[in-house]
């Protein structure tokens, strides 16, 4: 009958998906299968561009949204504070937990809550709930990142894993492009409201993706069970405190732009919400092709990585600067995504190095606990902003205030022992 379809195509999904986990099975010479890690590697990648996008979507639909909830311009933020506090309490779920039950279960129970929240948040009314809903979204998204990593580095060998990561951090830039290309398009038509409901529902589509295809690499499933290195022994470790800071650095600078540049652009530049998410999104183009080469190039130096993640920091806090004293909607459209280019492309880099002070046992502690600390410190991003735009009324100012995070990281940066070069072979691509 009609009522037994549904139940016929999942055994369909599931029968394929067996077949597909079934390639990625290590054979008795204990070669990794290289096929297979690059499926998982598509879908880690599209789970982590759909949790930015849901992210970032508040950035485009929060004029309107302010407006209908009666939100002045200056308490915006407060959101993405919101957002930044549940992501806090995720990683610091993620971290310890991916080490002990992999990362695959983690991934699942992160998009699947994360597309709830997400369509749940069309049903705000006011700064309370939109705070609790946001904050959701956060606990549930703080988790794909390090599920994401610890997937790459139990899939990937050292050497290629650069390249892996490069991929696997376009997601940011991707979603960055997707969110403000396409969701002041759909805002248009269906409203902010509609904007989430349909997030989210495409975020659940995902997460019953993942359930059946994606399974934990042979480095977890077959990791002993006590690690060489423990924790207490990583926590002690100058390079992990170093990069941390590093990290933080980073990303004050690149979330920053993507929260305010959007917001300063059509409230102080009177530019059309479409304009200004033309301008942030062209912010990302730049970084989806940079990320990849940038870990390719990383791999074949035989994985040096701290020269070229120091440089691109401290161009990116210069950059920034340079692009607060801008006025020109041409300025903007041709100098964004250079900006862009210099605000992702550390991150391959830097991420990799963090999984790699853990090995493959600690890699989701290490990558946890940086981006706890992230995170802890991003929360008060918004505010600081805020604050010295609301002193200074200017936007010169604001993104000075930006700057100072990656010029802070890559001096930072410079204070960590990179290991020896690796043994240089062959970069692994996707077959074709």
């Amino acid at each position: 009958g009609g009522g037994t379809g549904p139940f016929i195509c999942i055994w369909g999904i599931d029968h394929m998906a067996q077949e597909i986990r079934a390639a990625g099975e290590v054979p008795p010479d204990g070669v990794l299968p290289t096929g297979y890690r690059w499926l998982v590697l598509a879908f880690a990648w599209a789970v982590f561009v759909s949790s930015y996008v849901d992210r970032l979507a508040w950035a485009n639909v929060s004029g309107p949204a302010g407006h209908s909830l009666g939100i002045a311009v200056a308490a915006l933020g407060v959101f993405a504070t919101a957002f930044s506090v549940g992501y806090f309490f995720g990683n610091g779920i993620a971290g310890v937990t991916a080490d002990r039950i992999g990362p695959r279960r983690i991934m699942l129970l992160s998009v699947v809550p994360l597309g709830i929240s997400t369509a749940l948040f069309s049903a705000t009314t006011n700064i309370v709930s939109g705070f609790v809903f946001q904050a959701m979204m956060g606990l549930s998204a703080g988790t794909i990142f390090i599920s994401g990593v610890k997937l790459i580095t139990s899939w990937f060998p050292p050497v290629g894993r650069a390249t892996a990561m490069g991929f696997f951090m376009t997601a940011t830039s991707g979603g960055v492009v997707a969110a403000n290309f396409v969701v002041p398009f759909m805002l248009q038509r269906v409203g902010w409201q509609g904007v989430y409901q349909i997030l989210g529902g495409m975020t659940l589509v995902l997460g019953l993706a993942v359930y059946f295809v994606v399974r934990d690499g042979p480095r977890v499933t077959g990791a002993p069970s006590s690690p060489s290195l423990t924790r207490r022994e990583l926590f002690k470790s100058k390079n992990l405190w170093w990069l941390t800071l590093a990290n933080i650095g980073g990303p004050w600078g690149t979330w920053g732009f993507v929260l305010w540049a959007n917001i300063f652009l059509v409230s102080r530049f009177n530019l059309t919400p479409i304009e200004a998410g033309k301008v942030v999104g062209s912010f990302g183009l730049g970084a989806i092709i940079a990320k990849p080469l940038i870990g390719m190039l990383s791999d074949m130096l035989g994985g040096v990585r701290k020269p070229l993640a120091v440089a691109t920091l401290l161009m990116f806090g210069i950059s920034l600067g340079v692009f607060g004293q801008l006025s020109k909607l041409n300025e903007f459209y041709l100098f964004a995504p250079v900006v862009g280019l210099l605000a992702f492309i550390y991150s391959p880099l830097l991420n990799t190095m963090i999984a790699e002070v853990g090995g493959p046992g600690l890699s989701g502690s290490t990558t946890g606990f940086a981006q706890i600390i992230n995170t802890a410190v991003g929360a008060v991003q918004p505010i600081a902003v805020g604050f010295v735009y609301y002193q200074t009324n200017s936007f010169f100012w604001a993104f000075g205030t930006l700057a100072i995070g990656p010029l802070l990281g890559g001096l930072a940066l410079m204070a960590v022992q990179e290991p020896k070069k690796l043994p240089v072979v062959a970069v692994p691509v996707p077959s074709t």
